[in-house]
């Protein structure tokens, strides 16, 4: 192993960022902080499950080594991850515990009643401290966008021109390309994930993709990640199921083979008005550039909001570098809804989440018990 793996040399690295923590008090406080992407008092008071007097607070906050941003207090990076490392080897079951607690925080807040905005920002650190590192090196572990101003938007007909400009160059693009390759990496295990987009893939995604017909479902539908000269960079296409917007998805590829094989009981559930949309397909997120690390990190704002709202959420894609991640989000596959849109060769199941109701509490115990039926470690801290 390298280096920078072996125990006693992260032990050695850790000691010298904590030779300013005068105390252990203070130093537990430290690790605790490492255990989170970020924290504040609260955050801390449950996870030690102890009161933090704002003292000790002010103390930690005061650190060199701590810094503020997003309306929360985080480690720097490195020595985040260097006290983080030397605790999981230096006494596992308080990491564990303190990790658990987390995410019994997280996946509290994400269920109780609030803005969207904060309850998503709850789910983002909840899906964090899972520990997947495929989630982690697809959604996280990029490039930290905060120091790129990237923005997503709503499209609408007016943007249609510069959507056309867009899909001519995929199509142009696909056209002449060979396939892509794809490298993410968990920064926290070292992991490395790669991941091909066929060229055959591409150039049938362009063809099915029709940006005219997608902006008459509705604004919000098609959305635009734009760069500071107004470029666009990317874009996602989320379709909400109602009773105006079925027709089209029976009627199209890719979403129409599991419409279309509704019982007439099933298809009825989707058909409610498009006020009370309670499913979306989540149709197609692209980057320009498929190695946009910031880009990926800035869409996955506006995709996890979905797990929110009440619904169902569906899927299709032929890619297994794709199939995998649905997978380990709890997405599952639709049984007979398998079509062949990308062509022969590329069977692409349906996958949906059913998050209605109460299903989302439920939905987060179980990804945070590791899928174990008879473990309860969020009962408590989601009742």
């Amino acid at each position: 192993p390298q280096a920078a793996d072996r125990p006693e040399v992260i032990a050695e690295l850790a000691g010298r960022w904590l030779r300013e923590v005068p105390d252990d008090g203070l130093r537990t406080l430290v690790e605790v902080a490492a255990t989170v992407r970020r924290f504040d008092q609260d955050l801390l008071a449950h996870m030690t499950g102890a009161p933090v007097s704002s003292g000790d607070f002010d103390r930690l906050t005061t650190l060199s080594f701590v810094r503020h941003g997003r309306g929360a207090w985080a480690l720097h990076d490195l020595v985040r991850s260097t006290i983080l490392r030397e605790l999981q080897w230096r006494s596992p079951d308080a990491f564990r515990t303190m990790r658990q607690r987390a995410l019994g925080h997280y996946a509290r807040l994400s269920t109780l009643p609030g803005s969207e905005s904060e309850r998503a920002a709850a789910l983002e650190e909840f899906f964090y401290l899972l520990g997947d590192s495929l989630i982690r090196a697809a959604f996280f572990d990029a490039d930290d966008p905060s120091g790129v101003d990237l923005h997503v938007q709503p499209a609408t007909p007016a943007d249609l021109p510069a959507l056309g400009a867009y899909m001519d160059a995929w199509r142009h693009d696909a056209a002449r390309a060979a396939s892509t390759d794809v490298e993410l990496v968990d920064r926290q295990s070292r992991i490395h994930f790669h991941h091909v987009l066929p060229v055959e893939h591409n150039r049938r995604e362009a063809e099915l993709i029709d940006i005219s017909s997608l902006l008459a479902l509705g604004s919000g539908v098609v959305r635009m990640l734009k760069d500071p000269d107004g470029q666009i960079r990317g874009i996602s296409v989320v379709i909400p199921v109602n009773a105006q917007t079925l027709g089209y998805l029976e009627s199209q590829a890719v979403t129409g083979p599991y419409f279309r094989s509704l019982s007439l009981r099933e298809r009825a559930g989707y058909a409610t008005p498009p006020g009370r949309t309670r499913a979306w397909f989540l149709r197609l997120v692209d980057l320009r550039d498929p190695g946009d690390n910031a880009g990926r990190i800035a869409f996955q704002r506006v995709l996890f909001p979905l797990m929110l709202r009440d619904g169902r959420i569906l899927a299709s894609t032929p890619l297994p570098f794709y199939q995998d991640l649905l997978h380990r989000f709890g997405l599952v596959e639709v049984e007979g809804a398998t079509h062949f849109d990308y062509g022969p060769d590329n069977p692409s199941p349906t996958y949906i989440l059913d998050l209605r109701g109460p299903r989302l509490a439920a939905y987060l115990a179980h990804l945070a018990s590791g899928g174990d039926p008879g473990a309860s470690a969020l009962d408590s801290a989601l009742d």
